[in-house]
């Protein structure tokens, strides 16, 4: 089944590049990371027990890097990798194991996986603001409205903190 959805998907791949004369492989090879990373998510979450996080995380890795790449690929922001791979782990590991959690009703995974989400979404915020709006590492102009942005992410990362005590 995982081998045969592949190769349908590598096959319309190429049948498009070929039809419309577009180099699909130029700005579309992370969906050779997306794609089986997505493939190992469902599966992951199909089994329905909280075995499931044994496909489901190295999925929700690969999925998101794919996705990072994709980014990047299609807008040359390599730079983003300073702070992005905090949304790979340890974000990517905790959403994986929270939506297993969820899943299987394995409250201490869903839990757990819910801490390691949101440890991996302040880093990502932290290295931005440090590495972009700091640093200005990409050498990226974000004006007054990437102030705004940063300080309403403050604001609302530190009401979410104060109300979400278990």
């Amino acid at each position: 089944m995982v081998v045969g959805t592949v190769l349908v998907v590598l096959g319309g791949l190429w049948l498009l590049s070929e039809i419309l004369d577009f180099d699909v492989w130029g700005i579309g090879w992370p969906f050779f990371i997306i794609i089986p990373g997505a493939i190992l998510v469902v599966f992951g979450l199909a089994s329905g027990t909280p075995n499931g996080a044994g496909a489901a995380v190295p999925g929700m890795m690969a999925l998101i890097s794919g996705l990072l790449m994709l980014y990047q690929t299609n807008t040359g922001h390599w730079e983003s990798w300073a702070y992005a791979w905090a949304l790979v782990a340890p974000g990517g590991v905790g959403l994986a194991l929270w939506l297993v959690g969820l899943r299987s009703g394995d409250e201490e995974m869903r839990t757990g996986g819910r801490t390691t989400f949101i440890v991996g979404l302040s880093l990502f915020t932290v290295g931005f603001v440090v590495f972009e709006l700091l640093i200005g590492i990409s050498g990226r102009e974000y004006g007054s409205s990437g102030g705004v942005a940063v300080a309403l992410l403050l604001v609302g990362f530190g009401v979410y903190l104060i109300f979400s005590r278990d």
